[in-house]
């Protein structure tokens, strides 16, 4: 049993056999994303610097857990949750619009988000090209070596050096009325972390 104040030990050999197509059913009937505080670290700091370049549109960011689930468990631990299109279901749930009520998607997705995978280890990398390319009209004033450190601190707040227990994803689809998209890119990060099923979500817009 998990200590109080220790994250869930989803990893490890995967329990059982492979949950059948109805328990990944009763799984998404039954699961919700719970709201995550998002603290004062250096993850944040990588946002608002990030939004204040986006001067017509802006950056937000959502954090989230994945409740105890034995059929989500089976999937993480066995590191095949793009299987079960985690990402895409999350993105097309309530929990982005809830815990960001811009993005209204209360009536549902505008288009699919079609999410491609990219590997942890060039994260940060991808993070401090997005700050590079800056806004519309505004430029992150900062070196590309700045960039890039602020990219790093922000992905290490997430996962510190853990880089195969994440999962993460990328999109560039306006799925929300949100984005803005012309000509700027939309840009749609989604971080899962399957040691403590926390999900980080980042999404950036902006347009002339």
């Amino acid at each position: 049993m998990t200590a109080p104040g220790e994250p869930p030990a989803v990893l490890g050999p995967p329990r059982g056999d492979r949950p059948a197509e109805p328990a990944v059913e009763r799984m998404w009937r039954r699961l919700s994303f719970e709201a995550v505080p998002v603290g004062d670290d250096p993850l944040l700091e990588y946002v608002d610097t990030l939004d204040g370049l986006l001067v017509n549109g802006g950056a937000e960011l959502a954090r989230l857990r994945v409740p105890e689930n034995d059929t989500f468990d089976w999937y993480a631990a066995a590191n095949r949750l793009g299987e079960v299109g985690v990402a895409e279901r999350l993105l097309a749930s309530d929990a982005p619009n809830d815990a960001v009520p811009a993005l209204d998607t209360r009536d549902g997705v505008t288009a699919a988000p079609d999410p491609e995978r990219v590997h942890s280890l060039v994260l940060a990398g991808h993070l401090a090209v997005v700050l590079v390319q800056g806004g519309a009209y505004r430029s992150f004033e900062g070196s590309h070596a700045e960039a890039r450190e602020l990219a790093e601190r922000a992905r290490a707040a997430l996962f510190g050096e853990r880089y195969g227990e994440v999962a993460v994803r990328r999109s560039g689809a306006q799925w929300s009325d949100w984005f803005r998209g012309v000509p700027h890119p939309d840009d749609t990060w989604v971080a899962l972390d399957r040691r403590t099923r926390e999900v980080s979500v980042l999404v950036a817009t902006d347009t002339d």
